[in-house]
């Protein structure tokens, strides 16, 4: 860390992973103390994220936000650039130079609104089940587990989940499954189709 006249600058290299967890939040836990300043988190060291990084980086986004403090993440690496954009987190990190939106996925208000994931009723004889369909980023984590829930209150705490339509998958979405299962205890999960 250097503390500058105009705020601080993380430097941050290596790989971040969910091993770094408790680190990243000692680097929030220091927003408070920079309300009104500039805070850069400098990527250029790092090689790689993985899905739970990224959900560390959002989280930083909101922590700046509710503190008051002016986020940069600066010069992420190609690699991290390009899983970034391949995530479609153009508009959600304040990232310096500018993210480039994913191509490739409609453009409907319904799928904007999960990050480029279209949610299906999918009718079955075990009762409801969800289609989905475009690119499954951790941007539309919010709305799957919101639909989860619902379908769980109908369906007794079974999902049947149809991905055959899935042209990207974040690596983070088989551990939010098993997270919601194991939260809401009698949940299982049916996987009817994956694209390979």
């Amino acid at each position: 860390m250097e503390n500058l006249a105009a705020g601080r600058v993380w430097t941050l290299s290596g790989r971040m992973t969910f091993h770094d967890n408790d680190r990243f939040l000692a680097i929030l836990a220091e927003f408070a103390a920079d309300s009104g300043r500039r805070v850069v988190l400098d990527l250029a060291g790092v090689e790689y994220v993985d899905s739970f990084a990224i959900g560390l980086l959002l989280q930083a986004a909101e922590q700046a936000r509710t503190s008051g403090v002016t986020l940069v993440i600066s010069k992420p690496s190609a690699t991290v650039r390009s899983i970034l954009e391949q995530m479609d987190l153009a508009g959600q990190l304040p990232v310096e130079p500018p993210l480039q939106p994913a191509s490739g996925h409609s453009a409907t208000a319904t799928v904007a609104a999960t990050g480029g994931v279209k949610l299906s009723p999918l009718p079955s004889e075990r009762g409801p089940g969800l289609a989905l369909s475009g690119r499954f980023t951790f941007a539309a984590q919010g709305t799957f587990l919101s639909v989860l829930q619902q379908m769980g209150r109908l369906n007794g705490g079974h999902y049947r989940l149809d991905l055959a339509d899935v042209s990207f998958m974040d690596p983070g979405f088989p551990r939010w499954c098993c997270d919601f299962v194991t939260a809401t205890a009698k949940s299982d999960i049916e996987i009817k189709a994956v694209r390979t």
